[in-house]
């Protein structure tokens, strides 16, 4: 993992530190193209992380990291992966829909990326799967009943056919198994899906028509585990109560001005090294 992630982050730094470059304008077409960078490097990170999960959950080193979320800010991240998969996508369009039972956004204990990675391969199948010759409608509820998280994602794209429908959460399986198939993708989303809500102890289940369009129904259960990490039994928890936070151990103000000292950067990667060393310049800080 550390030689796939390595040089994506290195690839996202630097495209980060050139969107803050006063000498690139924003709106100008070498704006648009970073950030066009940063996002095929996201993508392609999104997809290795993928590969990864699905490694670790057939050896099953593959853990959940619960905390106590806000559903309020799993709904404005999956607006925000909806409004991302619409870009550059003709036809395509959305709802979200919310019941809470309660007039105040409840809270969840889950695993908050895993949600997220469930989520977010959903909302990419639905807007994914569209014919390209009549508008895609996509849908997402999500609901809490009994402290069990229900996620509905319907679509009115190509549908299933009956006979594939026990497929797809196969690993590298699409619906369209041709070699020159119209959508892109490695056929690994439902599969992770799948994975991720054994491990959350959650179910998955299908309705699809043919050219009609495709809804997927996911449960969630709420998780018992409030620590942030599983640890083994051999493992202790790391201590982390005498931490002090940097913004509170730094003061920007007394960093610019005391030109004296200096950050320390240790990195086994030069291209990490780098990319820090330009974020800490930037800020004011010697390395």
């Amino acid at each position: 993992s550390h030689e796939l992630r390595t040089p994506l982050n290195g690839i996202l730094g630097f495209s980060s530190l050139l969107q803050s470059d006063p000498n690139i304008k924003v709106g100008s077409m070498s704006a648009g193209q970073v950030r066009k960078i940063e996002n095929l490097a996201k993508g392609l990170k999104n997809q290795v992380n993928m590969i990864l999960d699905i490694a670790k959950s057939k050896d099953d080193s593959l853990v959940s990291r619960n905390s106590r979320i806000a559903l309020n800010d799993v709904i404005s991240d999956a607006v925000l992966i909806a409004e991302g998969l619409q870009v550059g996508r003709k036809n395509r369009n959305f709802a979200f829909s919310t019941s809470w039972g309660d007039p105040v956004a409840p809270t969840f204990i889950c695993d908050y990326e895993k949600l997220l990675t469930i989520i977010r391969n959903l909302i990419s199948n639905a807007f994914k799967f569209g014919k390209h010759d009549r508008p895609n409608q996509v849908e997402i509820e999500i609901s809490l009943n009994n402290r069990e998280l229900c996620i509905i994602v319907r679509d009115t794209g190509i549908g299933i056919p009956v006979d594939q429908q026990g497929q797809v959460f196969d690993d590298f399986r699409q619906v369209e198994m041709q070699s020159n198939r119209s959508y892109e993708g490695t056929g690994l989303g439902l599969s992770l899906v799948k994975r991720l809500l054994n491990l959350l102890g959650g179910t998955i289940s299908l309705k699809s028509t043919e050219g009609v369009g495709s809804e997927f129904i996911v449960n969630i259960p709420e998780q018992d585990d409030l620590q942030l990490t599983k640890y083994s039994k051999t493992e202790k928890p790391l201590n982390y109560s005498n931490v002090i936070p940097f913004e509170k151990k730094l003061n920007t103000k007394k960093a610019k001005t005391n030109i004296s000292r200096k950050i320390l950067i240790v990195d086994d990667n030069p291209v990490n090294c780098e990319v820090i060393q330009e974020v800490l310049a930037l800020n004011g800080y010697n390395t």
